[in-house]
């Protein structure tokens, strides 16, 4: 059984040893991934679970906790500020990912009868479920980043290559410049110079490779983020 208290920082212990934090995320989550509560998700949802490796991500990139460490006021502000700040997810997602966090919960309790996990299951309602995709669907909540990969995939621009990346950002800026109002950039063609975008660009230039940094700013490498949040 993998061994909840890993560290997950430097020798030093001041600061997160991102290699560590990896290898920590995998183990743990091979594990859940065999478990009952696992097995359960999958039948009810049709999905691999994956979201629960994202929160221990942020959870030690932002706390420098893991679960045996982390609060219920952590988790509340990772799951309800964080994830809609920094995740590109469809709002669509947040039943999934409450109902596999809550089963990730489920699972540690019984494995490891970590006394907080009570609480933090407690925040793991159907209720917030319906407050996630509120949070997630809300524009005003997206980080500069989010935003940015959220306003360009909605143009229609492929941020999964360089080429696709560069257009947006050339649309991206123009669309600052020529009003600066509050919400997602304005990626019309006319207002940016750019050929009217019918259909993503693909094919066009080096993609962002699966073990490069996601362009969202989750800090997860981009085989383990946006790649799969179709």
């Amino acid at each position: 059984m993998f061994d909840l208290n890993t560290p997950i920082t430097k020798p030093s212990g001041e600061e997160i040893d991102h290699d560590r934090l990896e290898s920590y995320v995998d183990c743990l989550m091979k594990e859940f991934a065999a478990s009952t509560e696992s097995e359960q998700f999958a039948e009810a949802f049709g999905a691999e679970v994956s979201w629960s490796a994202l929160w221990m991500h942020l959870g030690g990139n932002y706390f420098g906790k893991t679960p045996a460490t982390i609060t219920p006021g952590e988790t509340h502000e990772i799951l309800f500020e964080i994830f809609p700040r920094k995740v590109s997810a469809n709002s669509s997602k947040a039943q999934v990912i409450v109902a596999e966090l809550r089963a990730f919960w489920e699972f540690l309790k019984r494995t490891r009868a970590l006394p907080h996990a009570d609480a933090i299951l407690r925040m793991l309602t159907d209720d917030d479920a319906e407050q996630l995709a509120e949070d997630l669907a809300e524009p005003r909540n997206f980080g500069m980043a989010k935003s940015f990969v959220a306003a360009g995939q909605e143009a229609g621009f492929d941020i999964r290559t360089q080429e696709g990346m560069n257009q947006a950002m050339l649309a991206y800026n123009a669309g600052l410049l020529a009003d600066l109002t509050p919400g997602l950039p304005d990626f019309a063609p006319q207002r940016t110079g750019l050929p009217p975008v019918s259909a993503p660009i693909r094919n066009q230039s080096r993609r962002i490779g699966r073990n490069e940094p996601c362009p969202c700013g989750s800090g997860r490498k981009f085989k383990k983020c946006c790649e799969r949040r179709d």
